[in-house]
This record gives structure tokens, C-alpha cells and sequence, in this order.
């Protein structure tokens, strides 16, 4: 069988609990407050009327607000997104000294007339000092004015809110306002600015590649003229041309063998080798268009290897001893082989059986020999032509083989400069467009549609003080008249020396208490406890009260309702008045009261 065990009961009596000694602790506490109840309520209440009188005298803030917003055009949005990149949060962070900046704090001083008291020059201008203290005072007014940016941000948009705090809610919402206004005028003057700068950039940047495309331009063409054939994509170019005075040649060399074989032909005749007279249609002019097909089809074929070869080595820079030249010989050769055996073939294929010709002394042989004489003259004729013109060919060839040879070192810095130009005219179209962009949209930002601000809410002066705070007045107040009547009740106790109890005689004396007698009141006090109890009691509660409350009330009135105080003390509690006529910085801007 189990037992229950607990601790002794003189264990549990020695150790109370904590909540045992804070029941007695309050207990005390509200006996002694009973017992000396008039030595707490009097001093709590003239305390607390006290507090309520001074905070009267506190000096006020006020907090005086305006709204404004800034909206940019899209095209000017991309401009400026497109001059840097982290334009707007520069933007954002410049708003902040922008708002305060000293020179245009010293303009709104200017402004609101606080410096009208100041020294002049005789233009009317500020002199050193008064610059001076106008700048002094914009920086005392700057520490006043608060800036934010509140609600969502946009790169387009951003909400400005500007919130004075300071003793004169008229100064502050002239100051505001006109710091909102100076702000807008100064943004809009630097965004035309920056539009005009970068517009005149851009524009300044077109004419410096224009001068670089011309210039360009002109180098490339004194090259062209300087160096025919530089230039690979012109189609006359240098290979052409030799390829053209190399099919010459071939021509003239082949009419040169038919023109000597004519002459030779000719000559046997008259010297009597043979008796029969060449045909006289060998006495015409050496042919170029009476070949067969096989003949024209064979000449094509070696053109078109000539030319093949010419691309290989002038526009590719191959050599003579490149495997793909030499193959294009070879095959030039073997076409040349089969040109020859060609052209004999049909010289064989054209003879006609000798006819006998006239006999020897005749009148008809003496005619035969004076026509050939005439073709024999006409025929060296012809091969002196032909010799001039193989030798104006071949000058031509060489002429153009020496240039070529300049132009194979010259092209490669013909190319890099016309890639210069195609890049030149790229940049060149592209800072222009981005020029008229630029004046497009100064164009607009002049007629105020770029950038625009919209005030949302103006400044007005609030008569309803932002500092301090009513519910804090009155709290504070309160504790003064508590804190003063406990701490004196407390004051009190501690230097009371009486006995008003009998446990207290007992336990100072330290016998045992066997029984206590009250004091016996005799009736004429009785009487005037009662009377005091019933009339002067609670009348005198009444009186304190309402002074605390009267007190409590004014205060409240003086921060809920300044105009309702003012209409029932003819007062103005802790404010200033301001006005530009009779402006006085240094008591304006003091949180000290009148």
C-alpha cells in the first residue's frame, strides 16, 4: 500500500509564496495610500495641473506636406535608358541633393523674402555677407524639409513627397511649396539641357564620321585611280585586262604566222620555186570569224583557261608553280596541240587540185605575177601592222604586270579601309538617327510634354501640431501628478516615526499582544470629523478635480484644436506666425517658445 508524502508543515509555512508577498506588498501599499490619501490626491492633482499649464508653453512642430509626381515621355525614356543604363536610380539618388542643393536653397530664401533685411548692392543683388547668411538660413530651412519617394516606382514615374517639420506651419508651407516649384523649374531646365547636350553630341559626333567618310572616300578612289585593279570587286579589274592583252596577243600572233605564210607563199611564186600562184583569197586580211566550229570551240576553251588561270593568280595570289596553275597550263598546252592539227586539217580540207597555170611568159602568167607582187606588198603591210601591234601588246602586258605587282601589296589596305568606310557609314547613320531623336523630343520637351510634373497635393498650413503628441501630453502629465503624490506619500512614510497600529507596539516592544483598546473619540470631535468627511472632503476633491480637468482640457485644446484655444485665450501656445513682409529668420527657425 502506497503513502502519500509531502513536505513538513513547517516547511511550506517558512517558505510563502511569491504571489503571497506581492498580495501583501499591494496591500500595504493601498493602506498607507488610504491612511495618507489627502498627502497623495492633493500633490497628484496640483502636479498633474502643473504639467497640464506647463505643456502649454512646449514649443510646437508642425509637419506640412506636398505631393507632387514626375512623368517622362516613353521616347525619352528610351534615350535616357539608352545615355546609361542606371540613369534613374542616379536620378532618385540626385532628387535628394537636388531638393536641398545650396544654390537653390538660397533662392528660395531669396524668394520667401528673409533676407529683405540684408544689405544690397546697388544693383539690387546680394553682397558677399548677405549671400552668405542667405546660404546660412537655406541650409537651417534644408534641415527642416524631409524627401521621399513614396508609393510604387517606375522608371517613368516617381512620387516626390516634400514634409517641412518645424515650429511655423505658414513658413513651412511656403517653403515647401516653393521648393517643390524651384525644383520642378530647375528639372526641367537640366532634362532640356541634357536633351540640347545630347543632341549636339550625337550631331557633332555624324559630322566628325562624315568628315572620316569623305575623307575615306577620297583615299579610296586616288587609290583606284593611282592603282587600276585594286579594288577585286570592280569588274576592270587588273587581271581582266591582261587576260583581254593576252587573247590579243594569241590573235595577233596566229594572224602573224598566216600573214608570213601568205608572204612566203607569194615569194615562191615570183622567184619560180612553184608555178602555180597562191589562191587570191589569202591576199584578204587574216581571218578571225571564218574558222571552223572545231577551231572556234578549241580558241573559246583556251580563253576561258587563260582567264582561269589569270583569277587564280591575280585575285587568289597564287604563283606560276601552284599546283592548280600548272594543271591550267597543261591543259592550255594540250589545247594548243589540238588548235594546230586543227587548223591543218582544215587548210588541207580547203586546197583545191593545182590547176595548171599559164605558161611561163605569157601574158596572162606577167598579169598572175604583177597581182601577186600587189598581195605580196599588201601582205607586209599587214605583218609590219601586226609586229607594231604584238609589240604595243606585249609593252601593255608588262605595264600591267608591274602594276599588279604594287596592287597585290596595296590590296589588303584597300580592303581594311573600305571596311573602315562600311563601319564609318553605319555609325554615321546610327549617331544620326539618334540626333533627330534627340531634337524630337527636345522639340516636345519645349512645349512641356517630355518630362511633366503633376502636384498631387499642395502645402497648406495645418493649425494641428505634429509634435508633441497629444496622447503623450496627456500620459506624461498624468504620471507627473501620480509619480509626485506617491513619491511624497513615500517621503512621508519613510520619516514617520508614530505607531498607528497595535501589531506595530507589539512587534517593536516585542511582548505579546493580549488585547487592544480604541481610542475613545469624544463627540464634538466625532462631529467635526463627520462635517469635515461629508462637506469639506469631498468639495475640496471637486475643486482639484476640476482644476485637473480645466487644465487637462486647455492642454488638450491646444494641440486638438489650436483654434478653438486661440478664440478662448486670445493666444497662439507655442507657434509662430510668419510673414515675408516682417520676416525674422532667426526667430522663425527656432523651436524655442514666445
Amino acid at each position: 500500500m502506497s503513502t502519500l508524502q509531502s513536505e513538513p508543515r513547517e516547511a511550506r509555512e517558512a517558505a510563502p509564496s511569491t504571489l503571497v508577498e506581492a498580495r501583501r506588498l499591494v496591500s500595504l501599499i493601498l493602506r498607507i495610500v488610504q491612511r495618507r490619501r489627502w498627502l497623495f490626491f492633493v500633490p497628484c492633482c496640483v502636479a498633474a495641473t502643473g504639467a497640464f499649464l506647463v505643456s502649454l508653453t512646449l514649443p510646437r512642430r508642425y509637419a506640412i506636406t506636398t505631393t507632387f509626381e514626375r512623368r517622362d515621355d516613353p521616347v525619352l525614356l528610351d534615350l535616357l535608358r539608352m545615355r546609361n543604363a542606371e540613369y534613374f536610380a542616379n536620378l532618385r539618388a540626385s532628387m535628394l541633393r537636388d531638393v536641398k542643393d545650396e544654390q537653390l536653397m538660397s533662392d528660395v530664401v531669396e524668394e520667401l523674402g528673409l533676407v529683405n533685411h540684408v544689405a544690397r548692392e546697388s544693383d539690387g543683388s546680394l553682397t558677399p555677407a548677405g549671400r552668405a547668411e542667405a546660404r546660412a538660413i537655406g541650409a537651417r530651412l534644408a534641415g527642416l524639409v524631409q524627401i521621399d519617394f513614396p508609393g510604387p516606382k517606375a522608371d517613368h514615374l516617381d512620387t516626390i513627397r516634400m514634409t517641412y517639420d518645424g515650429p511655423d506651419p505658414n513658413l513651412g508651407a511656403a517653403v515647401v511649396n516653393t521648393m517643390r516649384d524651384a525644383f520642378v523649374n530647375r528639372m526641367q531646365h537640366e532634362m532640356s539641357s541634357t536633351l540640347l547636350q545630347g543632341a549636339r553630341f550625337h550631331n557633332a559626333e555624324a559630322d566628325a564620321l562624315r568628315a572620316t567618310i569623305d575623307a575615306l572616300e577620297l583615299d579610296l578612289l586616288d587609290g583606284k585611280m593611282k592603282h587600276p585593279g585594286i579594288d577585286p570587286t570592280d569588274p576592270d579589274t587588273i587581271y581582266l585586262k591582261l587576260t583581254a592583252l593576252e587573247s590579243r596577243k594569241e590573235q595577233l600572233l596566229r594572224d602573224q604566222r598566216d600573214a608570213e605564210a601568205a608572204i612566203e607563199a607569194r615569194e615562191a611564186f615570183l622567184s619560180g620555186k612553184v608555178a602555180v600562184p597562191p589562191s587570191p583569197i589569202e591576199a584578204q586580211a587574216p581571218r578571225q570569224s571564218g574558222d571552223s566550229d572545231a577551231v572556234r570551240r578549241i580558241r573559246q576553251d583556251m580563253a576561258t583557261i587563260q582567264r582561269q588561270i589569270a583569277d587564280l593568280k591575280f585575285s587568289r595570289g597564287m604563283t606560276d608553280l601552284h599546283p592548280d596553275v600548272i594543271a591550267l597550263r597543261r591543259t592550255a598546252d594540250r589545247q594548243a596541240g589540238l588548235l594546230e592539227q586543227a587548223l591543218a586539217d582544215a587548210t588541207g580540207a580547203g586546197l583545191m587540185e593545182p590547176q595548171p597555170g599559164p605558161d611561163a611568159g605569157s601574158l596572162a602568167h606577167e598579169a598572175q605575177k604583177a597581182q601577186t607582187r600587189i598581195e605580196l606588198t599588201t601582205f607586209r603591210g599587214q605583218l609590219e601592222r601586226i609586229d607594231r601591234e604584238i609589240q604595243t601588246c606585249q609593252a601593255d602586258i608588262a605595264s600591267y604586270e608591274e602594276l599588279q605587282a604594287g596592287v597585290a601589296d596595296k590590296r589588303q589596305a584597300y580592303r581594311a579601309k573600305q571596311e573602315d568606310l562600311g563601319r564609318a557609314r553605319e555609325d554615321y547613320v546610327a549617331y544620326r538617327q539618334v540626333a533627330q531623336r534627340y531634337e524630337s523630343v527636345l522639340a516636345v520637351q519645349d512645349r512641356g510634354r517630355g518630362t511633366t510634373f503633376r502636384v498631387i497635393s499642395a502645402a497648406r498650413p495645418s493649425d494641428k501640431p505634429s509634435s508633441p503628441r497629444t496622447e503623450a501630453v496627456l500620459f506624461v502629465c498624468l504620471f507627473i501628478g501620480l509619480v509626485t503624490g506617491g513619491a511624497l506619500v513615500l517621503l512621508v512614510e519613510m520619516f514617520d516615526q508614530t505607531y498607528h497600529t497595535a501589531p506595530q507596539i507589539a512587534a517593536s516592544l516585542g511582548v505579546p499582544l493580549l488585547a487592544a483598546v480604541d481610542f475613545v473619540m469624544p463627540y464634538a470631535q466625532r462631529r467635526r470629523l463627520f462635517l469635515r468627511r461629508l462637506l469639506l472632503g469631498p468639495l475640496a476633491a471637486t475643486a482639484l478635480i476640476a482644476i485637473v480637468l480645466a487644465s487637462g482640457s486647455l492642454a488638450y485644446l491646444s494641440l486638438e484644436g489650436p483654434a478653438t484655444y486661440q478664440r478662448m485665450t486670445h493666444t497662439n501656445p507655442g507657434e509662430r506666425t510668419w510673414h515675408a513682409e516682417s520676416a525674422q529668420p532667426d526667430r522663425l527657425l527656432t523651436d524655442s517658445a514666445t
